[in-house]
């Protein structure tokens, strides 16, 4: 009774039309889809095609690898960790601000492998060639954010490694690898698989679209004195 009432906002960019997030994320996007199938056609493989296409245009308009998505990044709290936030791209998320920051996440291309494999391969090896491994796979990210640079490169290094983000880029090969193992696991389970039509819905024909998030839009105006 709820899903049918769920807002829809779709977005279209290059000939490709998909869902609007928060904060375009990765991990909006694809989390799902660890464990939940994609049918071909469906509102839902067609916002994972426009996330990916997204993501990739704003990689190669800034000239840096893809894939930004929630993750650690180059500050550090009281105790030195490294702190953590959701980083998204504008074109998908409606929060404001999202293009002030730049940050790419390395588990954003494993989670991309169901969907467009070729280009998270190849992203995953610039990622590597830009020296990003290390003792337990890649770092957490490659932050690009000019005003958070410290050495002479083009970014800083972020690095630590979540076991959730390592989890999930194991749990996407393992997808890839072997036809969708997780997600004929998950389904398999008769109260998930009851469910299953509604991931089969239809990209809508005559859906309300969203022309343009504004990239430009300024951030929420404050109140005075606050």
């Amino acid at each position: 009774e709820h899903w049918r009432r769920l807002g829809r906002a779709l977005v279209s960019s290059d000939g490709y039309k998909g869902l609007a997030s928060w904060s375009g994320t990765m991990f909006e996007y694809f989390m799902p889809n660890l464990f939940m199938p994609s049918y071909r056609g469906s509102l839902i493989y067609e916002s994972l095609r426009f996330c990916v296409h997204c993501q990739r245009v704003h990689g190669a308009a800034n000239h840096t690898p893809w894939g930004v998505s929630e993750s650690g990044f180059f500050a550090f709290d009281p105790q030195m960790n490294y702190c953590y936030k959701a980083h998204g791209v504008q074109k998908l998320g409606f929060m404001r601000g999202l293009n002030r920051e730049l940050v790419i996440s390395p588990y954003s291309s494993f989670l991309a492998l169901e969907t467009d494999r070729r280009a998270a391969l190849k992203n995953l090896r610039l990622l590597k060639k830009l020296g990003l491994e290390g003792a337990c796979g890649l770092y957490e990210a490659a932050d690009f954010t000019p005003s958070r640079r410290i050495g002479p490169g083009r970014f800083e290094t972020v690095r630590s490694f979540m076991v959730h983000h390592l989890g999930m880029s194991l749990i996407s090969c393992c997808n890839a690898l072997c036809g969708g193992v997780m997600q004929h696991r998950f389904m398999s389970d008769p109260e998930m698989s009851a469910h299953a039509q509604l991931l089969q819905e239809k990209l809508p024909i005559d859906g309300i679209t969203v022309g343009n998030l504004h990239p430009e839009l300024p951030e929420k105006p404050r109140r005075a004195g606050s």
